[in-house]
């Protein structure tokens, strides 16, 4: 039964994709996804500011970024913990200790960012499939 539902809301987001297939649809679509991904590294910068204290600045971004930027990278690695956890803070203490950012415990902090991430990513992804199903729910 449960199958049946799950091929429902996958069926309910291609005839979504099938009907709204204009550049216009698919640029707003772009939009928010770029919006999405700008409040959640914005908010992970604050996240990070306020766990660690490191000052407000153009400096402590660039580090942030870099660092952010190669623990998204460890997704590349042939072995992953469940959710990426571990690789993900390993490869965040690993880039922070490099480029010289000042952290007392990088891989907590890369820790407490980690799932802030994997909460935020889900918490979207879990929306998203309750509002298709709502929607498909609506039509039968």
């Amino acid at each position: 039964m449960r199958l049946a539902k799950v091929e429902s809301v996958f069926a309910a987001v291609e005839d979504y994709f099938g009907r709204h297939g204009s550049a216009g649809e698919r640029l707003s679509v772009l939009g928010l996804s770029l919006a999405v991904k700008l409040i959640k590294y914005v908010s992970l910068y604050i996240l990070f500011v306020g766990a660690t204290g490191a000052d407000v600045s153009p400096r402590s971004l660039s580090l942030f970024s870099f660092g952010v930027a190669g623990a998204e990278l460890s997704s590349f690695l042939p072995v992953q913990g469940l959710a990426g956890l571990g690789t993900w803070e390993a490869a965040f203490a690993l880039v922070a200790s490099k480029i010289g950012l000042d952290l007392p415990n990088p891989f907590l902090t890369a820790l407490v960012i980690h799932l802030v991430t994997q909460v935020w990513e889900y918490a979207l992804g879990l929306g998203a499939l309750w509002v298709l199903s709502a929607r498909a729910r609506g039509r039968d």
